[in-house]
Protein backbone atom coordinates (compact mmCIF):
# COMPACT_ATOMS: atom_id res chain seq x y z
CA UNK A 1 0.00 0.00 0.00
CA UNK A 2 1.15 3.31 -0.58
CA UNK A 3 -0.02 5.90 1.98
CA UNK A 4 -1.61 8.87 0.51
CA UNK A 5 -5.27 10.75 1.54
CA UNK A 6 -6.47 11.28 -2.00
CA UNK A 7 -7.61 8.63 -4.38
CA UNK A 8 -9.30 8.79 -7.94
CA UNK A 9 -12.25 6.75 -9.53
CA UNK A 10 -11.42 3.24 -9.35
CA UNK A 11 -8.35 3.22 -7.37
CA UNK A 12 -8.59 0.47 -4.77
CA UNK A 13 -8.05 2.09 -1.19
CA UNK A 14 -6.94 1.46 1.89
CA UNK A 15 -9.51 3.34 4.14
CA UNK A 16 -10.63 3.57 7.78
CA UNK A 17 -14.25 3.80 8.58
CA UNK A 18 -15.40 4.08 12.45
CA UNK A 19 -12.31 2.73 13.62
CA UNK A 20 -12.44 -0.54 11.30
CA UNK A 21 -10.24 -0.62 8.30
CA UNK A 22 -11.45 -2.14 5.18
CA UNK A 23 -10.36 -2.54 1.49
CA UNK A 24 -12.34 -0.97 -1.43
CA UNK A 25 -12.97 0.34 -4.90
CA UNK A 26 -13.31 4.07 -4.87
CA UNK A 27 -15.70 5.82 -6.74
CA UNK A 28 -16.51 9.49 -7.22
CA UNK A 29 -20.11 10.58 -8.30
CA UNK A 30 -19.58 13.66 -10.04
CA UNK A 31 -23.04 14.22 -11.05
CA UNK A 32 -24.42 13.84 -7.15
CA UNK A 33 -21.24 15.12 -5.62
CA UNK A 34 -20.94 11.92 -3.64
CA UNK A 35 -18.43 9.55 -2.80
CA UNK A 36 -18.41 5.55 -2.33
CA UNK A 37 -15.80 2.77 -1.18
CA UNK A 38 -17.60 -0.36 -3.61
CA UNK A 39 -16.87 -3.94 -1.97
CA UNK A 40 -15.70 -6.03 -4.57
CA UNK A 41 -18.29 -9.24 -3.23
CA UNK A 42 -21.74 -8.29 -4.28
CA UNK A 43 -23.38 -9.37 -1.04
CA UNK A 44 -21.88 -6.60 0.23
CA UNK A 45 -23.45 -3.01 -0.52
CA UNK A 46 -21.72 0.28 -1.13
CA UNK A 47 -20.59 2.25 1.35
CA UNK A 48 -21.14 6.33 1.50
CA UNK A 49 -17.16 7.55 1.78
CA UNK A 50 -17.89 11.11 2.81
CA UNK A 51 -16.88 10.70 6.46
CA UNK A 52 -13.90 8.04 5.67
CA UNK A 53 -10.22 8.66 5.98
CA UNK A 54 -8.27 7.04 3.16
CA UNK A 55 -4.98 5.42 4.54
CA UNK A 56 -3.62 4.73 0.87
CA UNK A 57 -3.52 3.38 -1.88
CA UNK A 58 -3.21 -0.71 -3.29
CA UNK A 59 -0.48 -1.01 -5.44
CA UNK A 60 0.39 -4.80 -5.03
CA UNK A 61 -1.42 -7.99 -3.89
CA UNK A 62 0.11 -11.20 -3.07
CA UNK A 63 -1.49 -14.36 -2.59
CA UNK A 64 -0.48 -17.41 -1.12
CA UNK A 65 -0.16 -20.42 -3.17
CA UNK A 66 -1.38 -22.74 -0.34
CA UNK A 67 -4.22 -23.31 0.67
CA UNK A 68 -6.10 -23.06 3.84
CA UNK A 69 -5.33 -27.08 4.78
CA UNK A 70 -1.66 -25.41 4.14
CA UNK A 71 -1.05 -27.76 1.60
CA UNK A 72 0.47 -26.09 -2.02
CA UNK A 73 -2.61 -25.53 -4.37
CA UNK A 74 -2.58 -27.84 -7.04
CA UNK A 75 -3.02 -24.67 -9.51
CA UNK A 76 -0.45 -22.65 -10.02
CA UNK A 77 -1.52 -18.44 -10.20
CA UNK A 78 -0.97 -16.78 -13.48
CA UNK A 79 1.70 -14.47 -12.29
CA UNK A 80 3.60 -17.43 -10.65
CA UNK A 81 3.50 -19.45 -14.20
CA UNK A 82 4.43 -16.46 -16.44
CA UNK A 83 7.87 -16.04 -14.82
CA UNK A 84 10.82 -17.16 -16.14
CA UNK A 85 12.14 -20.45 -14.81
CA UNK A 86 16.05 -20.52 -14.22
Amino acid sequence: MREQQHAENGEIVAAMIEGEATVKIFRRDEEKKQLWLLPANSAYLPIPADDVDILGKVVTVLRSIYGRSGRRRSRVPPLVSALPRR
